[in-house]
């Protein structure tokens, strides 16, 4: 039995050489990242039911969430990654490394700078989701707060998402997956 989990360890925690063990590892952690999302989903539901508690939370979650998408993870997949991987192809690991610390700070100060306005004009941003008037002041007030709580956690992300870049452009697909993974189950 010690073998075939050591066996299994090393399948997972190796650098994948092929594009097969790579795309199935992808594929398996994808997989149960998605379905740790629905049990995520269906448990919010069953808590709260369909409320202005989790509409609140909801709505305050989108904004720091698309502006994360949009500024970090899409640069990073389209930008970083290709970039990255041609240094180490070229056998420029320290320009490699100068090149991603440089683009890990100027993200965070980037994000930083976006977090600031949108914590700052929290209220007026997510007036937008209150157009019809269907949230109080004091359910405006509250999710206002908790955008900024979220905002905050989303810098946590960037970290994560960047070294996560880092393990993929060196072929460490199993290991880039367990933050995921951790994430999706603590919020369950």
């Amino acid at each position: 039995m010690n073998e075939i989990v050591k066996k299994s360890l090393d399948l997972l925690t190796r650098r994948q050489t092929s594009i097969i063990s790579a795309a199935f590892i992808i594929m398996a952690t994808v997989v149960l990242s998605q379905l740790l999302g629905l049990v995520r989903q269906r448990l919010l539901l069953g808590i709260f039911g369909a409320s202005d508690t989790l509409g609140i939370y909801l709505y305050a979650s989108q904004l720091p969430d698309t502006l994360f998408q949009l500024t970090i993870a899409s640069a990073l997949t389209s930008a970083f990654i290709p970039v990255f991987s041609g240094y180490l192809a070229r056998g420029e690991e320290k320009k490699a490394h100068e090149m991603a610390s440089t683009l890990l700070a100027i993200g965070l100060c980037v994000f930083a700078a976006l977090s600031i306005i949108l914590m700052i004009f929290a209220q007026p941003f997510l007036q937008l989701f209150n157009l019809g008037g269907n949230f109080s002041p004091q359910e405006m007030a509250l999710m206002a707060n908790l955008m900024r709580i979220i905002v905050m956690g989303q810098l946590l992300f960037i970290i994560g998402t960047f070294f996560t870049a880092l393990l993929q452009s060196y072929n460490h697909f199993f290991l880039v997956f367990i933050p995921q993974l951790s994430v999706s189950s603590s919020a369950v």
